[in-house]
């Protein structure tokens, strides 16, 4: 086989049993021609050893010489030493020429512990004189420590007197009751049953935990000294809590949490068997029935709206609906109409102004008025508010706006069948106000500058969807082939637009009123939805409104 460790590249390795001796047989030896070179090198391994030993001086005897200097290291010294002793025992002198060193004055190795640095060999004279004074050093720690094995003794023979002196103890007894059957045990025993007994103290301490997770625990008190005030002044703490409570800087121990906790206990237990109260807010109703606490939101329901009397019949109102303190708004809210005499027209259905060919709004008892904004106020610049919904003395947190609305008025034209209604249009903004009073602003109103008396009306786009007609002119017909509404014959625009309508529906078709849409005393009979709007009332009201899913 291949040796694992070779590698004499780029040559190939061979194994030295596939190489054969082909050389002559050496007898001296036991070579013979076709040995392996594994066996011829183990065969020359071996005579080596053999002379190796055989030339190895410490090998031989020399005392009978009786050397006075050191004797040879190696075998050529052995011989030459022999050769000197043969000559000396021959009386011939043999004069080298040479001078040689020798014992006493000659170098030697030195054991480790007298190893100097690095330096493992000296002279043997000094290596002499070091081991003397060593030797002289032990001698001296040596009757030292004799001096106090002496002492040692003398103490030791002392201490065994006492002991053999000493009185004869026996441990008392102690009574036990708990652990063990009553009785009188000795105190090993009972010290053992303390430990290691099913309840002894070992099974407590792994049942309780450590005497700092009990502390932990209960320095983890949920209810801390912040939490003893007193809803009550007429009560004291000692009428309050049944015991005296343990501040938490206090508590560390398992007896102070158990004191705090029965307090804690006591006063819940005291309470939960008073009747419980509970208090409803603007927003939310309470109740507490069977043990079961229930919360509803504050919802009136709709309600109608104060102001509007003059709707008959089965006209729905508009209405107003508080949630919490939120009001909504919803429906329809007429202008009511004026009849030419100073009385209402009442709303017998929703389209039943349309014959009445009148525009002036009712501002009698129960109808609309104008304030110093020349706005038009309903009923009659009061709260439209019912007082089922927000008390009289209660008022919203700020004023609330639409964006523009649209109003309309439906109207019997001349000549048309009385399925057939013209309608006028005007564009308008309603606001409720912080005292409840529904306002509504026409376009007159909305262009004027109620800081700049010379402010010039007609300039605002929205008088396009604001109807402005004289009684027996025609309708116009946006929708004729020839109409061009907002358009242009010509481009660029010429200096004055030259712009048409083809208005005329027919020499038959004439309107029945004249009516300024924008101006607030034409708007009468005209109508506006409510849908959208929502108010405010302070979220620290005291106001409260029953649910109406509950009894009043």
């Amino acid at each position: 086989m291949k040796p694992l460790n070779l590698d004499n590249r780029p040559c190939s390795p061979i194994s030295s049993n596939c190489v054969i001796w082909q050389g002559p047989d050496i007898p001296c030896i036991k070579i013979c021609t076709g040995d392996t070179v594994s066996d011829i090198v183990y065969k020359l391994g071996t005579e080596l050893c053999t002379i190796m030993d055989q030339l190895n001086v410490s090998n031989y005897d020399l005392s009978c010489f009786n050397l006075t200097v050191c004797p040879p290291e190696d075998f050529q010294a052995l011989i030459q030493l022999l050769i000197d002793k043969i000559c000396e025992a021959n009386g011939v002198v043999v004069d080298t020429g040479k001078s040689t060193s020798g014992c006493p004055d000659c170098v030697v190795s030195v054991v480790e512990c007298f190893v100097q640095g690095t330096t493992t060999t000296m002279q043997l004279v000094d290596y002499v004189q070091m081991i003397a004074a060593r030797v002289c050093s032990i001698i001296s720690e040596i009757a030292s420590i004799n001096s106090q094995i002496s002492v040692i003794n003398n103490t030791l023979n002392d201490l065994q007197v006492q002991i053999d002196n000493l009185p004869v103890f026996t441990l008392p007894t102690v009574s036990v009751s708990c652990l063990l059957t009553s009785g009188a045990y000795s105190l090993q025993i009972a010290l053992d049953a303390l430990y290691n007994n099913a309840n002894g103290y070992c099974n407590l301490l792994a049942a309780t935990g450590n005497p700092s997770d009990i502390v932990n625990a209960v320095q983890s008190q949920c209810v801390v000294d912040g939490d003893l005030t007193l809803t009550d002044p007429l009560l004291t703490y000692a009428e309050l809590y049944l015991g005296t409570w343990v501040p938490m800087a206090l508590t560390d121990t398992v007896a102070d949490a158990i004191n705090n906790i029965w307090i804690v206990l006591c006063d819940m237990y005291s309470y939960l068997n008073n009747p419980l109260t509970v208090d409803n807010t603007s927003s939310v109703t309470l109740d507490f029935t069977s043990n079961v606490l229930t919360a509803r939101v504050n919802d009136t329901g709709w309600v109608n709206l104060n102001g509007f009397d003059f709707y008959t019949g089965t006209v729905a109102k508009p209405q107003c609906r508080r949630i919490g303190n939120v009001i909504h708004f919803r429906g329809t809210a007429y202008i009511p109409l004026d009849n030419g005499s100073g009385s209402v027209v009442n709303l017998t259905a929703d389209n039943s102004y349309r014959t009445t060919l009148q525009v002036v709004p009712f501002t009698g008892s129960g109808g609309v008025t104008y304030d110093a904004g020349d706005r038009i106020v309903f009923n009659n610049d009061t709260s439209v508010i019912p007082a089922s919904v927000l008390d009289l003395g209660t008022s919203l947190d700020g004023v609330y706006r639409s964006t523009s609305n649209l109003a309309v008025r439906e109207i019997q034209v001349t000549n048309l069948p009385n399925t057939s209604n013209g309608y006028l249009t005007a564009s308008v903004v309603f606001f409720i106000d912080a005292n409840k009073k529904l306002k509504l602003v026409t376009l007159d109103t909305l262009e004027l500058n109620p800081t700049d008396t010379n402010t010039e009306l007609g300039m605002s786009a929205l008088r396009y969807i604001t109807s402005n007609v004289v009684t027996g002119n025609y309708l116009p017909d946006y929708l004729n082939a020839a109409s061009e509404l907002h358009s242009f014959t010509t481009s660029p625009a010429p200096a004055s637009p030259d712009r048409t309508i083809t208005s005329e529906a027919s020499t038959v078709y004439q309107w029945p009123v004249t009516c300024n849409a924008g101006d607030r005393t034409q708007v009468g009979g005209f109508k506006v939805a409510l849908d959208g709007l929502i108010a405010y009332v302070d979220p620290c009201t005291l106001d409260i409104k029953n649910n109406e899913c509950l009894p009043p």
